[in-house]
């Protein structure tokens, strides 16, 4: 039998499905550096973390797929929005 985990009422599968919803806890490497979820992922913080990106201050000691810069002037910026980027750890931005 489930019981609450909190005074509103929410369940244990309750709890489950929404840690799925959540990077960090859904099972998939979602920022593609071979790490998946809590605790293994270094992006991740806990398991209701909602980005495994590892935090990386913006500027050239960033890998560049990380960065916040556009290194390889095509007007898209890190992973996954620049298709040189295969992750978010990536050197480079240079397009394939």
């Amino acid at each position: 039998m489930r019981g609450p985990l909190s005074p509103r009422g929410s369940t244990d599968i309750d709890f489950i499905d929404s840690l799925e919803s959540l990077a960090c806890g859904d099972n998939m490497d979602n920022d593609g550096d071979g790490f998946v979820d809590y605790p293994e992922d270094p992006g991740c913080t806990s398991p209701t973390d909602n980005s495994e990106v590892d935090d990386c201050p913006s500027g050239p000691g960033c890998a560049q797929c990380a960065n916040d810069l556009d290194d390889d002037g095509d007007d898209l910026i890190d992973y996954p929005s620049d298709p040189g980027c295969a992750a978010a750890s990536d050197s480079s931005e240079l397009d394939p």
